[in-house]
């Protein structure tokens, strides 16, 4: 007699003949027949099941962005982004242009890059970036009727020769930016001191007088100059003591304000007004608590181009918004559920926010749910207190509400960057971010899926993980530029350009599918009817 387990009892017992065993019992001959069979019988179905699963295929036409999805909707399967799938399939490769040639090589990418397309005039985009964050180089951006790059287009304007240029050396330039209400340039420096460094700029422009091919902007002229356009702006710490002030990420002001840009440090927030001097926002010169939450800011965003709040996230991971009106500091965290350092902050409209950092996390988050949980208690009982009570209750960090997010990007990869390339384009509701293998990778804001985009998706840096990716609608287009790092030429390192045609940006309409046909029914024509 063979021996058989019993699991529910967790022993051995010998198969008995079914006349002498109980009816019950699982060592019976029959029962012990009747299981082998049932097993038999399961093994069968899950063969045959894989076999069928190996044969069936999904149609070509299905796996289509856009047409996949119209007749996928018959099937009552509806997909939220085919607007932003459709989108992200049209982009195209445009060319590229050199940022570096055999006068300036470097064997890592392209560490921060600013394009700009305020040039009207003769429809040339503007590019600053740096390689080794020690020199700015500047280049034009010609295109063709078609919307292509090509360097040999220069030939049709009037510029200097030697293009590239190279505009000012900044010791560790740690970011790039553009205010467009005063067309001025703000390069940053991440070099340790008892003061921070900050460059600001207006490039050179043509005079009024000169040809129709002549850019608004001569770039490269202010180096030759006697009276220089750079000026160096030297803003101090809290602490004379402290020796390692250091500026990570410069945020522009929105258009109606008067506040040049939003600095962001490895201690805290900065202001920089038009009609002021630099000052601090978070941590306040009183407040100590706070000085952990604010420890190296990453990421600065305005709310929405709201002049008065701003979105900050750094080393610590906490998601703070702050009131630049008010003194007292406000620090609401989201970033728990993320787990790691915040890389980048960019507000989607006037209540989404996204919100990424290291251990490949990328969420977007509402900013109404974003309350301290004892905002409605303590603000009666504060009421009651003195002046003297309230300035002891604002050093306190207050208990803060965690909050899920609203849509997550779980194919996101990024393990260990701090610096790392991501913009998004809010009209047509898309994600652009480089990955951590050198890819680059578009994103849905409704769903978070990954899109499929041919050209974007061979772009593949060797050289590591590409840093800059910026989204920017160039003079006379309706919609935005993709610009990004491609070291893919020997001959040179220089940005690719990508594009979408405008004819798939717009939302397609599911087609009718009839669900019933009438093969024999002819229409008559008049003649047959008077017959």
């Amino acid at each position: 007699m063979r021996e058989i387990p019993d699991e529910e009892k967790k022993r051995y017992f010998k198969v008995e003949s079914s006349r002498t065993a109980p009816t019950t019992s699982s060592w019976s001959s029959d029962n012990v027949k009747k299981r082998r069979l049932e097993s038999q019988e399961a093994a069968a179905v899950l063969q045959r099941l894989s076999l069928d699963k190996g044969r069936l295929k999904r149609s070509r036409l299905m796996n289509d962005a856009l047409t996949g999805d119209i007749y996928a909707r018959e099937y009552g399967l509806v997909r939220r982004d085919v607007q932003e799938a459709g989108y992200a399939k049209g982009i195209v490769e445009k060319g590229t242009i050199p940022l570096a040639d055999a006068r300036w090589r470097s064997s890592t990418n392209v560490r921060q890059l600013c394009v700009i397309g305020a040039d009207t005039k003769t429809g040339l985009g503007v590019a600053y970036a740096t390689l080794d964050e020690l020199l700015l180089f500047s280049t034009y951006i010609p295109r063709d009727r078609n919307g292509r790059v090509h360097r040999q287009l220069l030939a049709n304007y009037n510029t200097p020769r030697g293009n590239p240029y190279s505009e000012l050396a900044v010791s560790q330039l740690s970011d790039i930016k553009f205010h467009k209400p005063s067309t001025t340039v703000l390069v940053s420096s991440r070099a340790p001191g008892r003061e921070m460094s900050l460059w600001r700029f207006k490039p050179v422009e043509a005079p009024a007088n000169s040809t129709s091919t002549t850019p608004q902007w001569l770039l490269g002229w202010g180096t030759g100059e006697l009276e220089s356009p750079f000026t160096n702006v030297r803003i101090p710490g809290h602490n004379r003591k402290i020796t390692d002030y250091q500026i990570n990420v410069i945020a522009p002001g929105p258009a109606a304000s008067s506040t040049v840009c939003a600095i962001g440090s490895n201690r805290g927030i900065l202001q920089w007004d038009a009609e002021r001097d630099p000052k601090w926002l978070a941590p306040s010169s009183h407040a100590t608590a706070y000085a952990e939450i604010y420890r190296d800011v990453f990421a600065l965003e305005f709310l929405n181009e709201h002049p008065s709040i701003l979105l900050a996230g750094g080393r610590p991971g906490h998601l703070s918004i702050k009131d630049v009106r008010d003194r007292n500091d406000d620090t609401r965290d989201v970033s728990k559920r993320l787990g790691s350092p915040i890389t980048h902050v960019k507000s989607l409209n006037e209540h989404h926010v996204l919100v990424s950092g290291l251990k490949n996390s990328m969420a977007i988050y509402d900013v109404r749910m974003l309350r301290n949980t004892n905002s409605s208690s303590s603000s009666s009982n504060t009421s009651r207190r003195s002046n003297n009570n309230n300035a002891r209750e604002n050093r306190h960090h207050p208990t803060l509400a965690h909050v899920l997010p609203v849509i997550q990007f779980p194919k996101y990869r990024n393990g260990p960057h701090i610096q790392i390339g991501l913009d998004v384009d809010k009209d047509n509701g898309i994600v652009a971010a480089a990955h951590d293998d050198g890819k680059v990778a578009v994103y849905s804001t409704k769903t978070g899926h990954r899109l499929m985009s041919p050209d974007i998706d061979q772009i593949r840096s060797h050289r590591g993980v590409i840093q800059s990716l910026q989204f920017e609608t160039m003079p006379r287009d309706n919609h935005p530029t993709l610009f990004c790092y491609s070291d893919r030429d020997v001959a040179y390192d220089g940005i690719i350009v990508a594009n979408a045609a405008p004819k798939l940006c717009k939302p397609v309409l599911p087609v009718p599918w009839p669900f019933h046909q009438l093969p024999e029914y002819r229409r008559t024509t008049n003649a047959e009817s008077e017959r």
